[in-house]
């Protein structure tokens, strides 16, 4: 879900927090331990992504490479924080 400006300060982010809210994370994904619930994507292999469409391109122009650095950015004990994660793409 794209996130704007009210939906972030209602959530705890800064309001300027663009990217994709994670609504929910399978806990059969390899991420399943490093995403939660409301945070948001900002960027994939440092490329932003607001909407469905620019992670889809960013993913697909990754495609290549064995793992993506993903900007994470999660609202949490009221101290909205920046986080890397690295995702390796399953073989």
């Amino acid at each position: 879900v794209p996130l704007d400006a009210d939906l972030a300060e209602q959530l705890g982010h800064r309001p300027e927090t663009r990217g994709l809210l994670v609504l929910k994370v399978d806990r059969d994904s390899p991420l399943a331990h490093r995403l939660e619930p409301y945070d948001v994507l900002e960027s994939v292999g440092r490329t932003p992504v607001a909407s469905l469409t620019e992670l889809k391109q960013a993913l697909d122009a990754s495609a290549s490479r064995e793992s993506i650095v993903l900007q994470i950015h999660r609202a949490a004990d009221d101290q909205p924080r920046e986080q890397l994660v690295v995702w390796k793409r399953p073989q």
